[in-house]
């Protein structure tokens, strides 16, 4: 799977696709009411495009899999950030009520800290090119601390956000009175 460069391009072609995608395994198939499908995918490794066999009837092409740096999962500063990312992910969840619960659920109990490094980048709603730009880390630590400061500011976002909307619900109860 290869996300698109340009999501507005109907039919993209090889060169209109990022070249670092995820090999994914299908979880779910969705019909929904409005006949669409949605499909629900679980990424297994990263891997970069390589030569195209053909892009009749949709691209096929090579790749070549793409390992990540092994990590010290008992490394104390490794662990602390993993903690911090686990902490603001479930706050970014609850406070922006834009996810289903079931997301805090999910990343409170995931255990594996690379694969919760992974969950909240592709699960959060980080836009395309910052969902790229994490997905082409090797390193699950530099990966983890890229995030970590995304987490950061969609907090100050929500944050900010919901003390403007307090502010002027405090200003309307006052006129009310």
């Amino acid at each position: 799977v290869c996300t698109q460069i340009d999501t507005r391009i109907e039919d993209p072609t090889y060169e209109q696709l990022y070249p670092l995608g995820t090999v994914a395994q299908i979880v779910r198939i969705l019909e929904m009411p409005d006949n669409t499908t949605t499909v629900i995918l679980e990424g297994k490794k990263r891997f970069r495009l390589g030569n195209v066999v053909t892009e009749k009837p949709y691209i096929k092409a090579h790749i070549n899999i793409l390992e990540d740096i092994k990590i010290d999962t008992k490394d104390s500063i490794f662990n602390a950030l993993v903690s911090s990312i686990k902490d603001l992910a479930i706050s970014i969840v609850t406070k922006s009520g834009a996810m289903p619960a079931e997301t805090a659920f999910a990343i409170r109990n995931i255990d594996n800290p690379v694969f919760l490094i992974n969950y909240v980048c592709s699960n959060l709603g980080f836009d395309v090119k910052d969902k790229q730009r994490l997905l082409e880390i090797d390193d699950p630590s530099k990966r983890g601390y890229e995030l970590l400061e995304l987490l950061n500011k969609e907090v100050q976002l929500i944050d900010l956000k919901l003390s403007i909307q307090n502010k002027a619900k405090e200003g309307i109860d006052q006129q009310q009175r």
